[in-house]
């Protein structure tokens, strides 16, 4: 099942059932994700016509209904004993198909079945069964062996810097390989000048908000606690005090996609300072401009620390409205960004566009400020202004 010392991509899809209904031929599909680098890793679905899910998405039918209708089992069989449980997970929908999310890791090798009752479906849906269709459709798979690989290390924390300011909104954990499922937030505390646990620091997504390949972990600290004056903030208070530390604590047993305790040692502590509430002003960046005939960085120097993973995507370099291929880094504590060429830069006019959804670390942008202490909320998701233009001309 493993190739060239890589993982099986397999998104197998098993047509099971062929049935015609509501006037035309019908197809149910079974599907499972078996690659670790994956989001989807461990999920199975059902891919169901799109009027039989619309049926069964209605609010008549219940969560113990989905959970009867659709099982995944350990094993090659489905038990005889009805009341023998099948491994645990959630259900969600995603358009006309039904997705069962296990709670644990499917171990390397395991063997399981998944079973969808068509003949329950129909019934909840209030369709006629058509004549001939079997009552259930099942599919037993393989999750594959995984080759060994080193243990993931956690390469990089930002922000970088050793202060943070008050109102500091997000944090990101960089890490080598892809880690495993299961919350992340079981595995990660914040701790205050004192070493003790600060309680619900972050917005607790079960599954993680991971980038695509399960490398890079974005923490939310809780806006609710960031901002003054709303809920959140006047019940349960700020969550980092200027003038005192915190520290991220990491659990050593957190483990990546291969099933090892991933090497986490890195227990990034940051001074708080004051609280940042102006807007990012372009006025005071500095530009240092390259020669022409050369592939030397243009560098900008900030008017403060960014937020690491907009800054690097959220500002460009145009020459002729052509967008040009950088190779871009975020250095001294994400106060500093080069943009290196991959050719040689050319005589003429050039221009940095910034866009208005670039934000620092206290999620305040070119045109609004996160936290206003108003009642009307400066949401991140405004966008009432557009972008910056910066020129500069290299001779």
């Amino acid at each position: 099942m493993i190739h060239s010392l890589s993982y099986l991509r397999t998104a197998i899809t098993v047509v099971l059932l062929f049935f015609a209904s509501l006037g035309h031929a019908q197809e149910i599909n079974i599907v499972f994700q078996d690659d670790p680098k994956q989001t989807e890793f461990g999920q199975v679905y059902v891919v169901l016509t799109a009027e039989l899910a619309k049926a069964l998405r209605q609010p008549e039918v219940s969560e113990a209904d989905i959970k009867n209708l659709f099982k995944v089992y350990v094993g090659k069989e489905i038990p005889a004993d009805p009341t023998f449980p099948a491994v645990a997970g959630t259900y969600r929908w995603q358009a006309s198909q039904l997705i069962f999310i296990p709670r644990f890791d499917p171990p390397p090798g395991m063997v399981y079945t998944a079973v969808f009752n068509l003949e329950l479906a129909y019934a909840l849906a209030a369709f006629a069964l058509p004549q001939g269709s079997e009552s259930k459709v099942q599919v037993t798979f393989q999750f594959p062996e995984l080759i060994d690989q080193p243990p993931v290390q956690l390469t990089a924390v930002y922000p970088s810097g050793d202060e943070v300011p008050a109102n500091l909104l997000r944090i990101y954990l960089h890490f080598s390989g892809p880690m495993g499922l299961g919350n992340p937030h079981d595995h990660i505390r914040l701790l205050n000048h004192e070493g003790e646990v600060i309680e619900s620091p972050f917005v607790e997504i079960p599954e993680g908000l991971w980038d695509a390949n399960r490398t890079r972990l974005t923490l939310f600290l809780h806006p609710g606690r960031v901002k003054r004056g709303v809920g959140l903030n006047l019940t349960m208070g700020e969550i980092l005090t200027p003038g005192q530390w915190v520290q991220l604590q990491i659990d050593p047993r957190w483990k990546d996609a291969m099933g090892h305790p991933a090497q986490v040692t890195n227990n990034q502590k940051w001074m708080i300072s004051a609280p940042i509430r102006e807007k990012i002003d372009t006025d005071q960046w500095d530009l240092e401009i390259p020669e022409s005939g050369t592939q030397l960085p243009l560098i900008i120097r900030l008017d403060r620390s960014l937020d690491q993973a907009l800054a690097t995507r959220l500002i460009r370099v145009l020459r002729q409205d052509q967008e040009l291929e950088m190779r871009t880094e975020l250095n001294d504590d994400e106060q500093t960004l080069s943009f290196s060429p991959v050719v040689n830069w050319k005589t003429g006019d050039y221009t940095i566009v910034v866009s208005p959804k670039l934000e620092d670390q206290a999620g305040n942008t070119i045109h609004h400020l996160f936290d206003t202490q108003t009642a009307r909320s400066a949401s991140t998701s405004e966008s009432t202004g557009g972008p910056i233009y910066i020129p500069f001309t290299i001779d």
